[in-house]
């Protein structure tokens, strides 16, 4: 029997959610179709495991993939899933659309013969999560008052859950408000500059994980003036508001420049006048001379 084979069809790099994985994964996102790449060799619709019923550690698939560090991976599928491009669970890691975009014609073997009896079965559940302790987000399920709630027309109540950061790393998280901030305040900073130092500023922090002061999550105590010191140290100032400059008014009774604020002090080199600023000031007083 040949290799195994899978669909990648053209333009993936403009969806949606691939755009927001490489703005804010900068340096890791095309790591995602490594991930594609070993689900094909598995051969398993869309499933990654060392074997059935032995997940991958993320110390096992951060060497599958070739990256240098453990955190990377934990970062890449953090991010992922939050994205709902996978789902973690005790069987492993799963590509959710991967069985969407690879049709069971595509491969006649028995196994995936009986794709849809498996689906079923298969259900992954996010119950456990003793080798993927990475996972932030668990889906709840809906309780009988909120269905009740949607029945009646009323609108649900949304949970904190809901809002989901525009940045996240395994040392800080950003809102899209904060970020929307930082651009402004910043003018020699865009998005995509920002997005390119934020993944510096978490390689930074992994290589250096003693260097600030830390949350019981490993999350930095002060992350935005760390992101803003960061940022400062690269010259870009923020913008900052000038004092509005007030117009010096001369003394009319000056016996210099007579309230014109220049007087002849001399010749130039070609024997026209030269002028000076008068230091004269008009004020309810006397003149100064």
């Amino acid at each position: 029997m040949g290799k195994p084979w899978g669909r990648l069809y053209g333009g993936t790099r403009n969806h949606r959610k691939i755009k927001i994985l490489a703005e804010r994964l900068p340096n890791l996102w095309t790591y995602w179709y490594v991930l594609i790449d070993l689900a094909i060799e598995i051969d398993d619709e869309g499933w990654i495991y060392v074997s059935p019923g032995v997940p991958y550690t993320m110390k096992e698939l951060a060497k599958e993939l070739r990256l240098y560090r453990e955190s990377q991976v934990i970062t890449l599928t953090d991010t992922l899933h939050k994205l709902g491009m996978i789902t973690l669970c005790d069987k492993g890691l799963l590509l959710n659309s991967f069985a969407e975009r690879n049709f069971i014609s595509d491969n006649s073997t028995p196994r995936v013969q009986k794709y849809r009896e498996k689906q079923k079965a298969n259900t992954p559940k996010e119950t456990d999560t003793k080798r993927f302790s990475n996972v932030s987000e668990t889906p709840q399920s809906r309780t009988d008052t909120e269905t009740d709630t949607e029945q009646k027309g009323a609108s649900p109540k949304k949970s904190n859950g809901d809002a989901r950061p525009a940045f996240s790393c395994s040392h800080f998280e950003l809102p899209q408000e904060y970020i929307d901030s930082l651009i402004k305040d910043y003018p020699g900073l865009d998005r995509a500059l920002l997005f390119r130092e934020l993944g510096r500023m978490n390689d930074w922090l992994t290589d250096n994980p003693k260097k600030h002061q830390r949350r019981a999550n490993g999350h930095l105590k002060n992350p935005r003036a760390f992101i803003r010191n960061w940022i400062e140290r690269m010259e870009i100032q923020p913008i900052r508001e000038r004092p509005t400059p007030t117009k010096k008014t001369f003394d009319p009774s000056c016996p210099r420049c007579q309230g014109r604020g220049l007087y002849e002090s001399g010749k130039m080199p070609d024997d026209s006048p030269a002028y000076k600023t008068c230091d004269c000031e008009a004020s309810n007083g006397p003149a100064a001379n």
